[in-house]
């Protein structure tokens, strides 16, 4: 049933984008954008489409520089990690034990990590990859529709100083924010909630958690980056004239990269580390660790990614002062570790989520 309305809704986005025919030449080529049809859709989702790379391309994650967990952010934060441990007073080889010992990566909670990496690649291949090919449909569309309504564009040259970091701001500010409320809808909506419960039954948290999700949440997600970066694109095409390309260093955006090296990956770790009054901005990994508790006085809180000012306009924030996560998961107890008991999403046996603001029945 997925698969049906994702070709749906693909099939329908390719018919848009192939019906435009004033600039579309033009507009494609300076966003390094092709058309496609609807065999490209067949040939990159069925399995004998698909290269054994694509499949297999969670073992080549760290080394990936577009990844989180690329090996050069891994050992920048590793290494961070350690001198927090040290500034605990901890013994060299405890602190590496920390890190990297076997009752933390064999724990069942990271086996369940790791499986999902791979179950979920397929399941990306099969029904996300396809929804990624309309992104220039809904920029055209965008464009199209800024044209029809205000006239011609290109008010601005793409020579002008400070148009990609203006770009690359906006695209950044609107992501970053989009993120939040729909972080935010999956804990106050029981149905959304019990396909993100998946990713708050992890005990133990690791950089791999990050990809610990049901391929429902994989959807939702792909789809609020489809509409964000494809209308952002299609406003900046309408307004500029000429190429506009995002600030990137190692292939991702200038945000990220500094978010990544600045200890992006111990958000999901044990390793505590608050960022003291820069939180009301930014938010630390560990508010994210609060976020991740199993305590219920941490519950519904610090929704955001990067910036802290969203989860204070909607009064989420909690600061990683004075605060303390003794423990991990959807609540005080230990939950099951297998792809059986998450495959249909979790629903808690109670009548009221905990972690839900809305009653379930």
């Amino acid at each position: 049933m997925i698969m049906i309305i994702v070709f749906i809704i693909n099939t329908n986005l390719i018919w848009i984008s192939d019906g435009f025919t004033m600039n579309t030449n033009k507009r494609l080529s300076e966003t390094g954008c092709m058309p496609h049809s609807l065999s490209f859709w067949l040939n990159n989702t069925l399995l004998w489409g698909s290269t054994p790379y694509e499949w297999l391309s969670p073992l080549f994650y760290m080394a990936t520089s577009e990844k989180r967990v690329f090996w050069g952010y891994l050992i920048l934060n590793g290494l961070l990690a350690l001198i927090i441990l040290r500034q605990r007073k901890e013994g060299v080889y405890r602190s590496i034990t920390k890190l990297f010992g076997k009752k933390l990566w064999l724990h069942p909670s990271v086996k369940l990590d790791i499986k999902l990496v791979f179950l979920n690649q397929s399941l990306w291949l099969l029904l996300v990859a396809p929804l990624l090919t309309s992104q220039v449909a809904i920029a055209l569309s965008s464009y199209r529709f800024l044209l029809q309504q205000l006239g011609p564009g290109d008010f601005v040259p793409s020579t002008v100083v400070g148009v990609s970091i203006f770009y690359s701001v906006s695209i950044f500010l609107i992501d970053d924010f989009t993120r939040f409320y729909v972080h935010r809808l999956y804990h106050r909506h029981p149905l959304l909630w019990r396909f993100h419960a998946v990713h708050h039954s992890a005990t133990v948290l690791t950089p791999f958690t990050l990809y610990r999700l049901h391929i429902v949440e994989m959807l939702i997600n792909s789809c609020r980056s489809l509409l964000v970066f494809g209308v952002c694109g299609g406003i900046f095409i309408y307004i500029v004239d000429g190429k506009v390309t995002p600030v990137e260093i190692l292939g991702t955006s200038i945000f990220s990269f500094l978010f990544n090296i600045a200890g992006a990956n111990l958000r999901h770790s044990h390793i505590w580390l608050g960022w003291g009054g820069v939180e009301k901005w930014i938010l630390s990994p560990a508010q994210h660790q609060i976020h991740h508790s199993a305590h219920a006085r941490h519950f519904n809180k610090n929704y955001g990614v990067m910036i802290a000012v969203w989860d204070r306009w909607f009064n989420s924030w909690v600061p990683s002062k004075n605060e303390n996560v003794t423990q991990f998961g959807l609540n005080e107890t230990t939950d099951d570790q297998t792809i059986r008991s998450h495959w249909l999403g979790i629903r808690q046996k109670e009548s009221v989520n905990p972690r839900c603001s809305v009653p379930l029945h």
